[in-house]
């Protein structure tokens, strides 16, 4: 679509996320069918004044709605994760993130299970991104050994396990 080349252009390192696709063409068909009304000959100032009350009306009863969407919204803009970003909330959920929706954001976690998380939870908590700046990770690991092991031997052991773990693992 129209959309999604504009946003390729504008955004050329990201992904272009569902949530911004849904943004471009809701404001590209609402100004262009209130150009077609003014064009007709249609008073377009009463009708975007009905609009304005009736949207209050609306933005009170979906008021955790449009709260989940304004995040969506914020993380888009502000681009604390991206779209293939391993990240892990404060509450101890990781994984990849698939997805920014609208009121949504996707993150499949390491055994391939989709979690679904509203926008204005992930906006409300601590996250670490594991990609930023760079996409390298680095991951601790306690391991204890017998005071009896030879250092040396000890060492070759942990060097070849993690040679093995990096060549079989992402």
């Amino acid at each position: 679509t129209l959309a999604a080349r504009l946003l390729a252009r504008i955004q050329q390192d990201a992904p272009v996320s569902g949530l911004i696709r849904f943004v471009v063409q809701s404001v590209v068909y609402t100004v262009g069918f209130l150009i077609l009304l003014n064009t007709l000959g249609v008073a377009i100032t009463p009708l975007l004044t009905a609009l304005g009350v009736g949207g209050l009306a609306v933005a009170m009863a979906l008021q955790d709605t449009l709260g989940n969407l304004f995040s969506g919204v914020h993380i888009v803009l502000e681009s604390p994760y991206r779209i293939g970003d391993f990240v892990r909330l404060e509450d101890g959920l990781e994984g990849y993130v698939l997805d920014i929706g609208w009121r949504t954001t996707r993150i499949r976690q390491r055994n391939n299970n989709v979690v679904v998380i509203p926008n204005a939870k992930i906006a409300g908590s601590t996250l670490i991104n594991f990609h930023l700046p760079r996409q390298h990770m680095r991951v601790s690991l306690d391991v204890g050994v017998h005071y009896n092991t030879d250092p040396e031997v000890a060492e070759k052991v942990l060097l070849n396990t993690v040679n093995e773990l990096a060549a079989s693992h992402e």
